[in-house]
């Protein structure tokens, strides 16, 4: 599972994932992601309005756009969980 986080100064999470076997990005609080992103729209490199059914384009977009917003922000590659959580982050035994 490959996943981003956003942590905002009030410590506050927002998480960005893809599931796997699934191209579209899941996140985690939709009310929370307005709030974090902005009346910004999130962009590609080139300048392309993405959106989270453009799979990894958007997390790549995402990761960058908070990070220039000023957020705390990780990427990360773990393997399956047993479960499509963003909250079980670990690798299955």
């Amino acid at each position: 599972m490959e996943y981003v986080i956003v942590r905002d100064s009030d410590g506050r999470a927002l998480f960005l994932w893809i599931k796997d076997g699934q191209k579209g990005v899941c996140v985690s609080d939709k009310v929370l992601m307005e709030e974090f992103q902005g009346p910004a729209v999130i962009r590609d490199l080139e300048g392309c309005p993405v959106v989270p059914n453009d799979g990894e384009t958007f997390l790549n977009a995402a990761y960058l756009h908070f990070l220039l917003m000023g957020f705390a922000v990780e990427r990360t590659y773990t393997g399956r969980c047993g479960l499509d959580n963003p909250f079980c982050l670990e690798e299955s035994v």
